[in-house]
């Protein structure tokens, strides 16, 4: 919210006036005042009201008043709107009238009273000392001109319907009275304008201090008059808002338009609102609370809307249902291990030996039945193994860890696997990685493995590629990479990938990049996912460098 520092020192128009509007709209009356001159002084002068020798000088003043307000055309917006460009401005507007109207009947004139209006303007216009030398200059001008033609100085041009030219005591106290008239309202006006100014002062000083208490609140708060307008907000409310949003947003912003109309509705409802709705913005969470702000009558003036982030409460429930769904799996995975690894083991045995026994005759067909026995088996005793993994996973035991063997290592695991398929396995390891990573050999090497194999399988059947195992500096640490040439992922399966039991797969529990996910967490760190369609898939996450102490050892 923009501070607001208005000038009452006399420098320049306060903030309440724009002062190119000013200068510019000020030209354009004067326009208006040369043609609304011109044309009376050519009625009067067609009328017979004022002799034909006055034509001359009249119209002298009209042309001077247009050739003013040209040469003023030609000066910069803010030079005319400054306090000097302005009080210039007044005087010669008055200086003008008065010659125009001593020409036309004198201070008897019915236009007289028009320095009354170049007072008041000063008063508006300009800080108050400069308006109350303004105005005195005014009564000046109207006093001398009222002295002038009192004492037959400069005799004013007669009005002819007027039978006879006042007295000079007359011409001087009209004159007087109307000097002391113009001082007064100038004076008067500028203090008016004056006690408006402290007091606008006064409510932005105000405002400002409401706004700087509410930019120390961590709560977002929001003011919304009911035609949706945001009338305060605090910094934190910022974080509600798009990124590309401007810099006062209403709530059209952050609003389908099939909503407003209900939104609208909502707003201009005056009973207590109970809604308390959790928005989602920007990856964070934010518990709504409203509140109506009404008049006296019981009219609403709007509603206060406070935003309280809650981004780590939703994580510590999120975590907590995790770790009761990790719980009850734990359970439920270590109840299954019991009950069915024994006749899981017993299968698997026995049909091992029976396919044995039925070496010599490969053409029966008890080979092919004892053979879908035995994978089964064996693909019963991996979900067994990945649920125990999933709900027995243990904080990580740090240390220093090759990178050049961990990457051998996932490769040694994964040949057979990617041999069997036709899939070429690469290992790249960037110059300048450091040596080693500090992390838990066996989980980071588990986590490599389940993206391995998981690379290696979205080929399908019969479908040679490449799978890229690498390694390389991240500013973080070092950046491991799984990459594949393969089909790729669909969108709308990216952000389900890691989520627990979700598989693409004919066969596998959905576990694995759960599991890979989780142990890369516990590192501090999460696994990025970049994937077309018809390109390939990268699975990366980095893992931080020993940090080396002044003794030489490494922090635990």
């Amino acid at each position: 919210m923009p501070s607001v520092s208005p000038s009452v020192d006399g420098a320049v128009i306060d903030h309440v006036v724009d002062r190119a509007w000013l200068a510019r709209g000020w030209l354009r009356l004067r326009w208006i005042a040369v043609g609304g001159a011109a044309g009376v002084v050519a009625a009067a002068l067609g009328s017979g009201h004022v002799p034909p020798e006055a034509g001359p000088p009249l119209w002298g003043g009209v042309l001077g008043l247009a050739v003013f307000n040209a040469l003023l055309w030609t000066r910069p917006a803010a030079t005319l709107a400054a306090t000097r460009g302005l009080g210039a401005q007044i005087l010669g507007d008055a200086a003008l009238l008065a010659w125009l109207l001593h020409h036309a009947g004198g201070l008897s004139n019915p236009f007289a009273p028009f320095f009354v209006f170049h007072a008041a303007a000063a008063g508006v216009l300009l800080p108050r000392a400069a308006a109350a030398r303004a105005s005195t200059l005014l009564a000046g001008i109207v006093g001398t001109l009222a002295a002038l033609e009192a004492t037959g100085t400069w005799p004013p041009g007669p009005l002819l319907e007027v039978t006879a030219i006042p007295s000079g005591a007359t011409l001087a106290a009209r004159g007087g009275a109307l000097a002391l008239t113009v001082l007064a309202s100038g004076l008067l006006v500028s203090a008016l304008v004056a006690a408006l100014r402290r007091e606008r002062t006064q409510v932005a000083t105000e405002r400002e201090q409401l706004q700087r208490v509410v930019d120390c609140m961590a709560d977002a708060v929001l003011f919304v008059t009911p035609d949706g307008q945001i009338r305060l907000r605090n910094a934190a409310a910022a974080q509600l808002w798009p990124a590309d949003a401007g810099p006062e947003p209403d709530l059209r912003q952050c609003h389908p338009p099939e909503r407003w109309d209900a939104l609208m509705a909502l707003l201009a409802r005056t009973e207590p609102l109970t809604v308390h709705p959790v928005l989602e913005v920007r990856g964070r969470h934010f518990e709504a609370s409203w509140a109506h702000v009404l008049e006296p009558g019981g009219a609403s003036r709007g509603v206060v809307m406070v935003a309280r982030d809650i981004t780590e409460r939703v994580e510590r429930q999120r975590s907590q249902m995790r770790e009761e769904r990790m719980a009850t799996v734990g359970k439920l995975a270590a109840g299954l291990a019991h009950e069915l690894n024994n006749p899981l083991g017993a299968i698997s045995l026995f049909s091992q030996h029976a396919l044995s026994s039925l070496a010599q005759r490969p053409d029966d067909p008890l080979v092919e039945h004892l053979g879908t026995v035995l994978r089964n088996a064996d693909l019963c005793k991996g979900i067994v193994r990945d649920l125990l993994a999933y709900a027995r996973q243990r904080p990580p035991a740090r240390s220093d860890v090759c990178v050049a063997d961990l990457l051998a290592d996932t490769e040694r695991t994964l040949r057979p696997r990617a041999n069997a398929r036709r899939i070429e396995l690469r290992v790249e390891v960037d110059a300048g990685v450091p040596e080693t990573v500090f992390g838990d050999p066996d989980q980071l090497r588990q986590v490599l493995v389940n993206l391995g194999l998981n690379a290696i399988e979205a080929f399908g059947a019969g479908r040679a590629g490449l799978v890229r195992l690498a390694a390389s500096s991240d500013a973080g640490g070092v950046r491991f990479s799984v990459t594949d040439d393969g089909p790729g992922i669909e969108p709308e399966e990216q952000s389900r990938v890691f989520q627990a039991f979700h598989t693409s797969k004919s066969e596998g529990t959905g576990l694995g990049l759960t599991v890979a996910q989780d142990i890369v967490a516990a590192h501090g760190g999460h696994i990025a996912l970049d994937s077309v369609l018809g390109v390939g898939s990268t699975f990366a996450f980095t893992v931080s460098p020993p940090v080396r102490l002044l003794g030489g050892g490494s922090a635990q």
